[in-house]
């Protein structure tokens, strides 16, 4: 007997975010919502100009994870490794993750997926707290975010 998975066949559709601006997050009836602003240009789309002009007229899109009854939630905040081979990470807590994210100077989507075993789903931003104030001056030396949901599903909603 022989069982595989074809991974050309899983398409989880979220490139048309890679880079796009995370405008807010919030959580709301046990679902994570990622709200981005969406601007597409021409000549990032010389591969495929039918997917430029199929998401052109959308300038919003809202990822919505909807998560498990007791769901594992894990935010980590991350630097790159430094010329010492130094890596800080700092985990947040759901509520701190959400204020950090809304406050953020720029935070940027790059990219997800997911584990089918644990029934996880990754999400991967680019951050920046450029002139970070008050409690935020913690965030101003991490670059990237990692967050990781138990999910029974997720929507992407384009308008």
């Amino acid at each position: 007997m022989e069982a595989r998975l074809e991974l050309a066949n899983v398409e989880i559709p979220y490139g048309v975010l890679h880079d796009q601006i995370l405008k807010k997050a919030t959580y709301r009836d046990n679902t994570m919502i990622f709200t981005f602003d969406v601007r597409l240009f021409p000549e990032d789309y010389n591969y495929g100009h039918d997917v430029y002009e199929k998401y052109l007229p959308y300038k919003h899109c809202d990822m919505l994870v909807e998560m498990t009854e007791e769901p594992f939630n894990y935010f980590l905040l991350e630097t790159a490794v430094n010329r010492r081979s130094k890596y800080r990470g700092l985990t947040l807590g759901r509520a701190e993750f959400l204020d950090a994210a809304n406050h953020a100077d720029e935070m940027t989507f790059l990219s997800c997926g997911l584990d089918a075993a644990c029934r996880e789903f990754h999400i991967l931003f680019g951050m920046n707290f450029c002139q970070p104030k008050g409690t935020y001056r913690k965030f101003r030396k991490y670059g990237m975010c990692r967050v990781e949901l138990s999910a029974e599903r997720v929507r992407w909603k384009w308008y």
